[in-house]
C-alpha cells in the first residue's frame, strides 16, 4: 500500500544507505575510566552526513585550575604522526565553564583510529584518546603511546549538530543535539561536591528521601510516535517513571534495525515524589523503516528493555550489542494520522491511537470510534465536480464543504475511500477540468480500520451516490475528506468509459484527469526501486526513461529530456494493496525486470508524493523480458572488462569482523554477496576483469578481499582453488598495505593461462589525486591502478578507476589553493549541480589529472594501447567524460556496442561503467557491451536488502547495482589457413649474347609477384650456367655469374669452343607471410655460333606451379 507519508520514501533511501555499509553514529563506550578531576575532553564532533560542519573539541576544566601552556595536539591513525596544528587552550572559547575549540570542515580527520592528545603546559600528556581504534603515537607529545579508543564513533552519515559527549561514569556516548559548550550532565563539579556541610535550609525541612535510581526500579517505555500522514511532525518518547523512582542519568539510545548499529541517543530525567509520573522526550529523525528500536538504559549502563516495532533485530553496537529485540506488536504507518501515537497500557502495546504524551495512560476516557455525519438528501443540489476540481492544479474550493452527486467508479478500500465520476449529463465542456474525485473516508490501517473500511463498503461500483465533505488539496491531490455517509441514489449506473491516457501528457493534461478512470497503453517497466516498499512499478511509454545528462549535455538539452521522461512516465500504484504487488511482481526466479512491458492497464488517477499514480482496477500482467545468460558479443576474441562488485568486503578474512565498514553484516551476507559475483566474472568469460568497490585491505594477503575473490573464482572453476585466476599485486603502489585511502579500492583480475602481466603495476602520485584545498586526503577520487598485459600476443593496458560519486558533497570551506589544484580542471568550489550532481568539478579534475599521468608510461612499457575502465560515477554527456573523448579516446560501448545502460537510478537508466579506448587501441576491439544483469533487477534482490526468498535472485543476477561491461579483442580467425602460393614472372634481358668475347654483360630482370592476402611475398633470385666456371680452354677466365640480387647481376659472355653454347638460368622464388612458395625462370643463351643448327632460342620467362606453405 503507497504509504500517505512522504517521509516514509526518504527513511527507505536512508536505510538503504545504511544496509550498504554506511552507519549513522554508532555505539555507546565501555566504562573504562573515571571522569578526571583535572582538566580533561569531554566532547567532540568531527564527522556528519554530507560537508562536515561545526567540527569542534570541547574541554572541561574543573574550577580552580589553571590551564597554561595546555594544548591539544592531533594525530592521524595512518602513520600514528600528528598532522595540523597544535591549539593551545588559550585559543578556546570559554563557554559556560567549558572550553571549546572549533575546528574547519577539514579540521578533524575522520579515517579509523583517528585520534587527539590533551597535553599539560609542560609537555606531558593529560590523555591520548582516538576514536574508530586504537593508534601507536609516532612523533609529538605523545610519542611511542597507544591511545585509548572512546568506543563510539561518527561516519559520516549521522546528522549535523550531533557529537561525541563523555558522561557521569566515564563512558562516552552519542549526543543528538550535541550539548557543546554546557556542562555535560554529571560533570557538573568535583565528586562529592554536594554542597556546604549541614546545609539542610531552613528550620525544620526534613531531607527529601532518595528516590530510587537502579535499573529495577519499574520505569518503562510507555509511549512512542514515529511516522504519520504527511510530513512527521511531533515525534517523542515517553517514559513513565512509578512513584518513588528516578530516571535521571539515564538515555533512550536508539538503533536501526537494518545493521543494529545506534544512529541517536537521547538524555533523560525525571523524578516521581509523590505520584507516578510520565515524561515525554522530543526527538526529531526517529526512523520509520522495517524494523527499528530503542534501547532504554539506566544511569548505570544497565540495558532496562530493549524494544522495536516493525519487527525485531538483534544489536551489533551500543549497550544493547548482541542483544535481540522485542517487537512491541503495533506499528504506525505513513498514513497515521498527525496526533496519534502508540502507548502501553496494562502491559500491552496497543494502537495508533489519540497521543496522550506526559500523561501516564490509562488515565484518559477511552474515546469511541467517530460517527459519520448522516448522509445528504440525494435532491440536494450538489456541486459539480469540474467546480471542486477546478482548471488549475488546485481546487478553488479548498476548505469549502460541498455535495457531490456521481458516479462510484473505483472502490479502494486499502486506500481508504472511493473513486466517484460525474456521469455523462453532467460533464462541463471545459477540458481542462477534471471530472473525477477521490472520497477519502479513513485511514484503512488505524485506529478505526475496521470502521473506514465498513464505511468504504457500504459503496459500489455503478451506484450514483450523494456524499458531501471537506474539499482538500492532500499533498496536491484533490479530495474530498470529514466527508458525510453515502446516500444511494441510483444502482445499476453506466460507469463511465475510461479516458485514454495518451503518453507523453504533460501536467496539465493528467491534471485534467485527475481521479477520472483512464487506461493507458503500449507501456514499458522503467523503475522498480520501490516495488517492495511501496508496492509501486514506474512505467513509461516508447522504452525504458534514460537518465537526460547520459543523452545530452546539461547545458544543451539535458533538461528539455527530463521534462520528457516526466512527460513519458506514470506510477502503476497497488490500489493501497501493498502485498498483492509483491506477490505479482517480486520473485527472485521470474519477477519483473526493466524492459518487460504492459499492454494496457486501466484505473483511477491519483497524485501523491510528486507522482502521478495509476491505481488499477485490476493489476496488469507483464510481458517479460528474457534474462541475458551470457554477454552478446559477437566475436569470439580475447575479452577486457570491468565490474562494480558493491562494496566487497570480507570482514576479517576468517569468517569474524562483520559487519565491517561496508557492504556485507554477516557471514551469511558474505557468503551470498560473493556467490553472485563469483558466477558473474566467471559467467564473463573474460581473459582480464577490472573490479571496483572492493575492500581496501590488500595488505592483508591471502586473507584480503580480492585474495579470497579469486580463490572462491578458482573453485567454482573446477571444484578446487588452482590457478585458473589470479590478481594485480600493486606492489610498490600501495602505502601502509592500500590502494590509496578510502575503504573501498579497485583492482584487476587476469587469467595466466591467456594473459600474463610484462609490466610494472602502477597508480597516480596520491597527494596529485586526492588533495583538497588543505593538502590532507579528502577521499575524493579512489586511486586507479593501470597494469600492462601480453593478451595471446597482443599488449593491451588496462586502467581501472572509480571517481567520486554524485551522492555526497565535495564542497569544502573557502577556496582550493594547494599546488595540486592547478592546470587543466582546476577548481575553487564544487558545488551539488542540477542533473549533474555533486563533486562534478572533482570528477572533471581526476579525469585530466588521469590523462596527464598516463602521458608519462606509468607501466614501465611502450605501449600506448590503453583501455580506461571502471565506475567514472559520469553519464555519457558529461563534463567527466567529454574530457576523456576529447582526448581521442573512445567510447567501445557506444562505438561498437548498443550504447547499453549500466545503472537505474530515479526512474532512468544511463552508463557510469565504461571502456574507452586510446586511439592506438581502437582497431584492436572488434564489439563491446553491458552484460545487464544488475540494473534492470528490482532493488530488493541485493544482497544487503531483503536477502530471504522470494527476493534471493539465482546466479549472476543482483549481484551488483552496476551492470558489468566488456570487450573483445581481434584475433586471425586460427580455422582457414592459408595454402595459396603467390604468383610470379620473370623476364630477363638480353636473352641472348651474340658475341663470345669474355667480357661481363649486365642482365636486367623484370619481376611481378603477387598474393591473395595482399602483401607483397619475399622475393629471392638466383643465376646459374650449365658449365663449367673454369678449364673449359687455355684463356677460360673465372668469375662468369656477378653480383647480388641488390646491386645486379653480371655474366660473362663466353662458352665452351667444343659444345654447342652456354646457357645462364635466372630462378626467381616467391614467399608469402604463410609460408607458400613459387618460382619462375628465364635464360640467357650464348650460341656456340649463330648458326641455326646450334642452341640458341633459350628458355623465355617459364613459371613453374608454386607449392603451398604450413599455413598461419
Amino acid at each position: 500500500m503507497t504509504p500517505r507519508s512522504p517521509r516514509t520514501a526518504l527513511a527507505v533511501l536512508c536505510a538503504a544507505a545504511v544496509a550498504g555499509g554506511t552507519a549513522g553514529l554508532t555505539g555507546l563506550s565501555p566504562a573504562y575510566a573515571a571522569v578526571p578531576t583535572t582538566p580533561f575532553v569531554s566532547e567532540l564532533h568531527y564527522d556528519n552526513a554530507g560537508t562536515d560542519t561545526g567540527e569542534f573539541i570541547e574541554v572541561q576544566v574543573p574550577d580552580g585550575t589553571s590551564v597554561e601552556g595546555w594544548s591539544v595536539v592531533l594525530y592521524n591513525g595512518n602513520d600514528g604522526a600528528p598532522y595540523g596544528s597544535a591549539r593551545t587552550l588559550a585559543d578556546a572559547d570559554v563557554v559556560d565553564g567549558v572550553l571549546v575549540l572549533d575546528y574547519p570542515s577539514n579540521g578533524l580527520q575522520n579515517g579509523a583510529s583517528d585520534g587527539l592528545a590533551l597535553v599539560r603546559g609542560d609537555g606531558s600528556v593529560a590523555e591520548f584518546l582516538s576514536y574508530e581504534g586504537t593508534l601507536t603515537a609516532v612523533g609529538g607529545p605523545a610519542d611511542g603511546m597507544t591511545s585509548t579508543d572512546i568506543g563510539v564513533a561518527e561516519d559520516g552519515t549521522g546528522p549535523a549538530g550531533a557529537s561525541l559527549s563523555r558522561q557521569a561514569d566515564g563512558t562516552w556516548t552519542v549526543t543528538d543535539p550535541s550539548s557543546k559548550g554546557t556542562v555535560n550532565p554529571g560533570l557538573g563539579g568535583e565528586p562529592g561536591d554536594g554542597g556546604e556541610p549541614g546545609d539542610g535550609g531552613e528550620p525544620g525541612d526534613g531531607e527529601e528521601p532518595a528516590l530510587d535510581a537502579s535499573p529495577d526500579n519499574g520505569a518503562y517505555t510507555s509511549e512512542i510516535h514515529y511516522d504519520n500522514d504527511g510530513g512527521d511532525v511531533g515525534e517523542f518518547l515517553e517514559v513513565t517513571v512509578p512513584v518513588g523512582a528516578s530516571i535521571e542519568g539515564w538515555s533512550l539510545v536508539l538503533y536501526n534495525g537494518s545493521n543494529g548499529i545506534v544512529y541517536g541517543t537521547i538524555p533523560v530525567s525525571g523524578e516521581a515524589r509523590d505520584a507516578t509520573q510520565a515524561f515525554a522526550f522530543d526527538y526529531s529523525g526517529i526512523q520509520n523503516g522495517e524494523p527499528d528500536g530503542w534501547a532504554l538504559v539506566a544511569a548505570d549502563g544497565t540495558v532496562v528493555e530493549f524494544l522495536s516495532y516493525e519487527g525485531d533485530f538483534t544489536a551489533t553496537g551500543g549497550p544493547a550489542s548482541g542483544s535481540t529485540s522485542t517487537d512491541i506488536g503495533v506499528a504506525e504507518t505513513g498514513s497515521t494520522p498527525v496526533g496519534q501515537s502508540l502507548q502501553k497500557l496494562d502491559g500491552v502495546w496497543t494502537g495508533p491511537s489519540r497521543a496522550s504524551r506526559g500523561i501516564v495512560n490509562g488515565e484518559e476516557a477511552e474515546e469511541q470510534p467517530p460517527v459519520a455525519p448522516p448522509a445528504p438528501s440525494c435532491d440536494a443540489g450538489p456541486t459539480l465536480i469540474s467546480a471542486v476540481q477546478g482548471p488549475g492544479d488546485a481546487s478553488p474550493l479548498e476548505g469549502q464543504e460541498v455535495v457531490v452527486n456521481a458516479v462510484v467508479t473505483q472502490v479502494a478500500p486499502d486506500l481508504g475511500g472511493y473513486f466517484v465520476q460525474e456521469e455523462a449529463a453532467d460533464v462541463d465542456d471545459d477540458p481542462a477540468t477534471s471530472e473525477g474525485l477521490f472520497v477519502y473516508i479513513g485511514d484503512p490501517a488505524g485506529a478505526e480500520a475496521d470502521s473506514v473500511r465498513d464505511r468504504v463498503g457500504e459503496v459500489a461500483v455503478g451506484q450514483q451516490v450523494a456524499v458531501g465533505g471537506t474539499v482538500d488539496e492532500f499533498f496536491e491531490l484533490t479530495e474530498l475528506t470529514e466527508v458525510t455517509a453515502a446516500a444511494v441514489c441510483a444502482t445499476g449506473v453506466d460507469v463511465p468509459a475510461a479516458t485514454d491516457l495518451d503518453l507523453p501528457a504533460t501536467e496539465e493534461e493528467r491534471e485534467s484527469l485527475e481521479g477520472m478512470q483512464v487506461t493507458a497503453s503500449d507501456l514499458t517497466v522503467s523503475n522498480l526501486f520501490d516495488t517492495w516498499r511501496f508496492g509501486e512499478v514506474g512505467l513509461s511509454v516508447d522504452g525504458v526513461l534514460r537518465t537526460p545528462t547520459d543523452v545530452a549535455p546539461v547545458d544543451d538539452g539535458a533538461q528539455e529530456v527530463a521534462e520528457q521522461n516526466f512527460e513519458r512516465g506514470i506510477v502503476l500504484d497497488d490500489a493501497g494493496d501493498r502485498d498483492a504487488a509483491r506477490a505479482k511482481y517480486l520473485d527472485g526466479e521470474d519477477g519483473a525486470r526493466l524492459g518487460d512491458t504492459v499492454e494496457s492497464v486501466t484505473g483511477a488517477l491519483s497524485y501523491g508524493f510528486g507522482k502521478w499514480l495509476l491505481e488499477p482496477t485490476v493489476l496488469p500482467d507483464l510481458v517479460e523480458m528474457p534474462r541475458p545468460e551470457a554477454p552478446e558479443l559477437d566475436a569470439d576474441g580475447p575479452r577486457v572488462a570491468t565490474f562494480n562488485v558493491l562494496n566487497l568486503f570480507n570482514g576479517n578474512g576468517d569468517g569474524t569482523g562483520f559487519p565491517g565498514a561496508r557492504g556485507a553484516r554477516s557471514v551469511a551476507e558474505y557468503e551470498a554477496q560473493l556467490d553472485g559475483i563469483v558466477t558473474a566474472v566467471n559467467d564473463l568469460d573474460a581473459d582480464v576483469v577490472g573490479v571496483i568497490e572492493i575492500e581496501n585491505d590488500y595488505g592483508d594477503g591471502e586473507l584480503s578481499s580480492i585474495a579470497q575473490l579469486v580463490d572462491a573464482l578458482d573453485a567454482a572453476d573446477d571444484g578446487e582453488t588452482n590457478d585458473s585466476w589470479a590478481y594485480v599485486d600493486p606492489g610498490a603502489a600501495l602505502q601502509n598495505g592500500e590502494l590509496g585511502t578510502d575503504e573501498i579500492a579497485v583492482g584487476i583480475l587476469y587469467r595466466p593461462e591467456t594473459a600474463t602481466e610484462v609490466g610494472t603495476a602502477a597508480t597516480t602520485d596520491l597527494d596529485e589525486f586526492l588533495v583538497d584545498g588543505s593538502g590532507a586526503p579528502a577521499f575524493k577520487n579512489r586511486q586507479p591502478l593501470a597494469q600492462t598485459f601480453d593478451i595471446e600476443g597482443e599488449e593491451q593496458t588496462l586502467v581501472v578507476n572509480h571517481l567520486k560519486s554524485k551522492g555526497s558533497s565535495c564542497e569544502s570551506d573557502g577556496t582550493r589553493t594547494s599546488d595540486a589544484y592547478t592546470g587543466a580542471g582546476a577548481f575553487e568550489s564544487d558545488p551539488d549541480t542540477e542533473l549533474l550532481g555533486n563533486c562534478n568539478n572533482t570528477r572533471v579534475y581526476a579525469a585530466n589529472r588521469l590523462l596527464d599521468w598516463l602521458e608519462g608510461s606509468p607501466t614501465g612499457t611502450d605501449d600506448t594501447d590503453y583501455v580506461l575502465g571502471g565506475d567514472f560515477n559520469a553519464y555519457a554527456m558529461e563534463p567527466p567524460v567529454q574530457v576523456i573523448k576529447d582526448a581521442g579516446y573512445v567510447d567501445l560501448i557506444a562505438e561498437l556496442g548498443e550504447n547499453e545502460p549500466t545503472y537505474s537510478f530515479d526512474g532512468a537508466v544511463g552508463r557510469l561503467d565504461d571502456l574507452f579506448a586510446s586511439p592506438s587501441a581502437v582497431d584492436n576491439f572488434d564489439d563491446a557491451t553491458a552484460w545487464r544483469i544488475n540494473s534492470v533487477e528490482p532493488y530488493v534482490y541485493l544482497y544487503f536488502a531483503y536477502s530471504n526468498d522470494p527476493y534471493d535472485a539465482p546466479g549472476p543476477y543482483a549481484s551488483s547495482d552496476h551492470d558489468p561491461v566488456i570487450a573483445s579483442m581481434v584475433t586471425p580467425d586460427p580455422t582457414t589457413p592459408d595454402t595459396t602460393a603467390p604468383e610470379v614472372t620473370v623476364s630477363v634481358s638480353p636473352g641472348r649474347i651474340k658475341a663470345p668475347n669474355g667480357r661481363l654483360v649486365p642482365l636486367t630482370l623484370d619481376i611481378e609477384a603477387t598474393d591473395d592476402s595482399g602483401e607483397e611475398p619475399t622475393i629471392e633470385v638466383g643465376v646459374t650456367s650449365d658449365e663449367a666456371d673454369r678449364g673449359l680452354y687455355g684463356g677460360d677466365r673465372p668469375g662468369d655469374v656477378q653480383g647480388s640480387q641488390v646491386d645486379g647481376f653480371e655474366v660473362r659472355a663466353e662458352r665452351d669452343p667444343r659444345g654447342d653454347g652456354r646457357t645462364y638460368t635466372v630462378t626467381v622464388t616467391a614467399t608469402d607471410a604463410a609460408g607458400n612458395v613459387a618460382t619462375a625462370t628465364d635464360t640467357v643463351v650464348v650460341p656456340h655460333d649463330q648458326g641455326k643448327g646450334n642452341k640458341g632460342k633459350g628458355n623465355r620467362g617459364k613459371a613453374e606451379k608454386g607449392k603451398p606453405g604450413k599455413g598461419r
